[in-house]
């Protein structure tokens, strides 16, 4: 039995707290204060999600409709149809409830030693660019082979692996901690990769970057606070303009998430109205998509052709 002077037990963690712990976490993550914006917009972004989906069961799958409209990386939007900003917000965005947590775990556990190692002017781009690179990996092997719908931090992730390790290597060797268990961490994730079907352009992409990168950073170099106010705010104002960009294409766009048939079908209606203007853009971009068969390309040729002699 507790003795009287005994402290009263903690009360159980509440899923509120949880997710406290989640976005503050620990000291280390206080300490990194890229790191904790960047878990933090990750959650605000997939209740934003789970909201726009009106349903209590997004967050168990998000619906691939939420998923596009916020940015979602598909091959044949992004490539072909050339919605790039796709390549940056994509790596704020998740499909399930375990595929965010499983990503901010993984992040929390690496990124706050290396911002604090490098400096936020050096990690902030280093997540963003290594994210980018994964995305286009991505896209480029879904253009090319077989086309999915992706999403997810851990394209960058797998880029703060990729540079940490660099770094393990320069002030450990080859054999150090900190390179072999980053270079072992970075071999699950890919096998993992292999047996789930999951993302592995991406996780590749994003590593071999994060080490391209960190193997360019000058040694003993530091930012003035006033370059890395420059560098962080320039980080802040990219991030916070894709997401006007993604809300823009989202309004404006009439065919950003029409299919190849849809977007034939508008050429077909213009043509017959007599509005050339739209009847070519419509079929064009029945193209862009890549679906490239023959019934696809006769059409939309046959509209071009008869709108070039109008």
């Amino acid at each position: 039995m507790p003795h009287a002077s005994d402290p009263p037990p903690e009360p159980e963690a509440t899923l509120g707290s949880r997710l406290r712990e989640l976005v503050l976490g620990s000291k280390e993550l206080r300490d990194a204060p890229v790191t904790r914006a960047i878990v933090a917009l990750n959650v605000l972004v997939f209740l934003a999600c789970a909201a726009h989906a009106r349903s209590a069961g997004a967050i168990a799958r998000m619906p691939q409709d939420t998923m596009l409209v916020f940015g979602a990386n598909l091959a044949s939007l992004t490539v072909g149809d050339g919605r790039v900003e796709a390549l940056l917000a994509s790596c704020f965005l998740h499909f399930d409830l375990l595929h965010i947590g499983f990503n901010l775990m993984s992040l929390r556990s690496v990124a706050p030693f290396v911002e604090r190692s490098v400096g936020p002017a050096r990690f902030f781009p280093l997540f963003l660019m290594t994210g980018v690179v994964g995305s286009a990996a991505s896209a480029l092997v879904g253009w090319t082979a077989t086309e999915r719908l992706s999403a997810g931090a851990s394209g960058a992730i797998c880029g703060v692996i990729g540079a940490a390790a660099v770094l393990g290597y320069r002030t450990q060797g080859a054999r150090g901690p900190l390179t072999t268990s980053m270079a072992r961490w970075l071999a699950i994730i890919v096998a993992l990769g292999f047996i789930a079907h999951f993302d592995n352009a991406a996780h590749i992409g994003g590593a071999v970057a994060g080490a391209v990168i960190a193997a360019s950073w000058r040694r003993g170099y530091s930012y003035s606070p006033r370059g890395q106010a420059l560098v962080v705010g320039g980080c802040i104002a990219l991030v916070l303009g894709t997401g006007g960009v993604v809300a823009w294409r989202d309004l404006t766009d009439p065919y950003l998430f029409l299919g190849s048939d849809d977007r034939l079908r508008i050429a077909e209606g213009a043509l017959a109205e007599g509005r050339c203007d739209v009847a070519r853009e419509a079929a064009t971009r029945a193209l862009r998509l890549g679906r490239r068969d023959r019934v696809t390309v006769e059409i939309a040729g046959r509209i071009l052709v008869r709108c070039q002699s109008r």
